[in-house]
């Protein structure tokens, strides 16, 4: 090939701190992976999310604005399991895309793709599924290496890309079995991280080992930024910090924590690591000399990624959520979400969080167990339970938005990709004041696979995630379990006993029970907000309420003694 220059893109970071605050959960556990600025401004996010356990799991790409809102979205659900590893903005709008694709029960490939502004993909190459041909790796990083070329790094491979059509242009097999980031200290040449030192990369794919990693067998240099005057930057996985050049190391460091990402502002770098039970967040000179620092001590909010904001410092990461212990484990039922968020140089969070507690659970129906067969393991279904949770408002600010999940209550797999049962219910315009409360209709859990002891005392666990779309400034107080037995009754998904009429309904709704009169009454709306609390009232045809203040739609009315449905014109 020719003797091409890599293409350094350098994106201007404002002097003036963005001040995002943003979390969001999309599916129940996420997996937050690459951190990417744009041309504009933006912030460009890349991982995955999926069902607890993440068995099945899609890719994520988001991208959002300066002030932390949601520009764009993007889901690729391919296979069971994808997730987007690698990000490389583009000056025209355009941006590259890396990561991994592969079955729960048959073999994965690396994917490379091209996205337009309209975030359609111009190309995408992987594995040839039918042929078994053109593995793509499974990539750590990309890089521009020309105007018509791009390339990645992972699995022991460093692959060319065109950038006009997505084709394999070359393929170099890397020393080593372990292959991180990528970094070009200049436009001579990418410092490639990995088992066998740090190399440096050359336009026509031949290497050249700068720093040998020497007696440290059992140990690897994984994280790699670029920073000014040729210097780069590494982490080694024993915990040691180079600044390093063409000749090799200029300093190194020893550091008490595990770092999960480095990134440089140019003369300085930014270091994001775990210690201990929390995280460590530094800035530090070319020289390694740290300039400033803080802890991160909630043991629930987990950032992974770091990017220079201005005079701040941008996070992102996880946020877990449900009854201890909170895990990010793939045999956890915590659910986890991503998290964007600035801070200052020490550490304070320059638009906090907010609260919203869940306090109560209500059975409106009980639940019902069934035997199942057919499932080792699992001899009961558990269903007909319709459940509301109470949730108060314990911040600061308007409530307007809150997601309520659960898990941990049964199976829906239990077979080839075992995965839990869940719930993942958004709930918006609550317009709910500082210190109010409100019921939230979840409708019916069910679990189609149930151990025969968990059937007898089944627990249900629900909890709050991502309060106005930001992170919850209290853990201790999300989350509220109960205990249900099961009864082997069979009810409808109707009440039977009780009649409503007229259905559909102007301003008065009667209701009809054999042998008693109705109890109070809880009406909510197809959202599950609650909107009505009112008493039947004897009237000359009946008993009935007053729902002539209710807009048209489709609503549920919740009693002790029956339950139903109803559509308000």
């Amino acid at each position: 090939m020719k003797n091409l220059p890599i293409l350094l893109i350098f994106f201007a970071h404002s002097v003036f701190a963005q001040n995002l605050h943003i979390a969001w959960q999309r599916g129940f556990q996420h997996d937050l992976q690459d951190l990417k600025a744009t041309a504009d401004g933006s912030w460009l996010v890349g991982g995955s999310y999926g069902v607890p356990g993440m068995t099945f799991r899609a890719g994520y790409m988001g991208r959002f604005d300066s002030d932390g809102v949601i520009e764009r979205e993007l889901s690729l659900n391919i296979l069971e399991q994808a997730t987007v590893t690698a990000l490389l903005p583009l000056a025209d709008g355009r941006w590259i895309a890396g990561g991994i694709i592969n079955g729960c029960d048959f073999g994965g490939s690396g994917f490379v793709a091209l996205y337009d502004t309209t975030w359609e993909y111009q190309w995408f190459t992987s594995l040839d599924w039918v042929t078994l041909t053109n593995p793509v790796v499974f990539v750590s990083s990309l890089h521009l290496f020309s105007d018509s070329t791009v390339l990645a790094i992972g699995s022991g491979k460093a692959q060319l890309f065109s950038m006009k059509n997505g084709d394999i242009l070359e393929e170099l097999t890397l020393p080593g079995y372990y292959h991180g980031g990528a970094a070009a200290p200049n436009s001579a040449y990418l410092m490639v991280s990995g088992t066998e030192g740090l190399m440096a990369l050359f336009p026509d794919l031949t290497l050249k080992t700068i720093v040998p990693l020497g007696s440290a067998f059992s140990t690897y240099f994984y994280e790699i930024t670029a920073g000014q005057d040729d210097r780069f930057f590494a982490v080694r996985e024993d915990n040691t910090l180079v600044a390093a050049d063409t000749t090799g190391i200029l300093t190194s460091l020893k550091l008490n924590y595990h770092v999960t990402d480095i990134a440089s502002d140019g003369p300085n770098i930014w270091l994001c690591g775990r210690q201990n039970n929390f995280y460590r967040i530094e800035k530090r000179d070319k020289n390694l000399n740290l300039l400033t620092g803080f802890n991160l001590t909630d043991p629930d909010i987990l950032p992974i990624r770091v990017q220079p904001d201005g005079p701040n410092v941008l996070l992102a990461g996880w946020e877990l959520h449900g009854p201890p212990p909170r895990q990010n484990t793939l045999s956890s039922t915590s659910s986890w979400n991503f998290w964007l968020a600035s801070f200052t140089p020490i550490g304070q969070l320059i638009h906090p969080g907010t609260d919203a507690a869940l306090t109560e659970i209500v059975a409106n129906t009980p639940p019902v167990k069934s035997p199942v067969t057919g499932a080792p393991g699992y001899s009961w279904s558990v269903s007909g339970g319709t459940f509301s949770v109470r949730i108060q408002n314990l911040g600061t600010e308007v409530l307007n938005s809150v997601q309520v999940l659960a898990s941990g209550y049964g199976k829906d797999l239990p077979f080839i990709c075992i995965y839990d049962a869940f719930v993942n219910r958004p709930f918006t315009d609550l317009n709910l004041a500082p210190g109010a409360d409100t019921l939230l209709y979840l409708g019916e859990i069910a679990a189609p696979y149930v151990s025969g002891a968990d059937a007898l005392s089944w627990e249900l666990c629900f909890w709050t995630a991502v309060p106005n779309n930001k992170m919850d400034s209290n853990h201790e107080n999300d989350y509220h379990c109960q205990v249900f037995e099961p009864t082997t009754s069979t009810f409808g998904p109707n009440s039977p006993e009780l009649r409503i009429f007229p259905n559909p309904v102007q301003d008065l709704l009667y209701l009809e029970l054999p042998h008693e009169r109705p109890g109070p009454c809880q009406i909510f709306d197809a959202a599950g907000r609650l909107v009505l609390t009112a008493h039947a009232e004897n009237r000359d045809s009946g008993f009935a309420v007053v729902v002539d203040q209710l807009p048209a739609g489709i609503y549920f009315l919740q009693m002790q003694q029956a339950w139903g449905r109803f559509v308000k014109k």
